[in-house]
Order: structure tokens, then sequence, then C-alpha cells
């Protein structure tokens, strides 16, 4: 008896301190753009903290596939004064959410305004992705 009470009080805090203060961490993302680019952003991004996962990809078309195929979750395009930010609705809303509300603070630091691309929604009738439920 004592052994299930402890297992309960365990499964209820580990739950809760889960739950708690809830944020990504280590959500890759792809950086396309010149090498001095690249560096220079994945290192900015690295910075922030550990809620992104940064690595280079030699184009979008290399990093639109890697989006497909769920390797990494929104690509960041820089194209001399242009930036865009290549997110996917799927698998999570969430992480496209999360993506976004990051570049907002970098927006305003370097002046600049990132075109938010959103790529592979969810199909209309289950925007959310609940399906399977």
């Amino acid at each position: 008896m004592a052994g299930v009470l402890a297992i309960e009080v365990a499964f209820i805090f580990s739950y809760v301190g889960g739950l708690s203060h809830p944020y990504p961490h280590g959500v890759p993302v792809g950086v396309v753009g010149s090498a001095s680019t690249q560096h220079a952003l994945i290192a900015t991004i690295q910075r922030q903290g550990s809620q992104f996962s940064p690595a280079s990809d030699p184009d979008s078309a290399s990093a639109l596939r890697a989006v497909a195929d769920h390797t990494i979750d929104a690509f960041v395009v820089v194209n001399g004064s242009k930036v865009d930010i290549v997110v996917s609705g799927s698998p999570s809303p969430v992480v496209a959410t999360v993506v976004e509300r990051a570049i907002d603070p970098v927006e305003k630091q370097l002046s600049v305004t990132f075109n938010v691309v959103h790529v592979l929604p969810f199909p209309a009738n289950d925007p959310e992705g609940l399906g399977p439920f």
C-alpha cells in the first residue's frame, strides 16, 4: 500500500513539475544563407538559450525537405536584407507559434522585419491536428 502511494505521489509531482513551466527545448531549426551569415545567425540563436537547436542547411530546398521529413521544425532564410522564417504547422501548431514569438525580440533588436511563411499546414477540417483524438 505504501509503495502504491509513493508511486502515485511521484507521478503527481512529475506531472505537475513537467507542466508547471512548459517551454520548448532544443527545437531543431535550420539556417540557410552564406557561410558567414549562417555562422553569425547560429551563434545568435544559441546565445538565446536552449529552446532552439540551430544547424546550417545548404539551401531552401534541402531545408524544406528536412521540414517535410520532420528533421527540423523551421528554418531561417537570409538573402541579403530579406529574412524569411519558414515554419511548419504540422506536427505541432505550438512549435510554429513558439518560433514566431521567439523572433519578435530579434526583429526589434536588429530593426529588421522577418517574413513568416507557413508550410505543411494541417488539413482545413482539422486545423489543430487533433484528428487522432
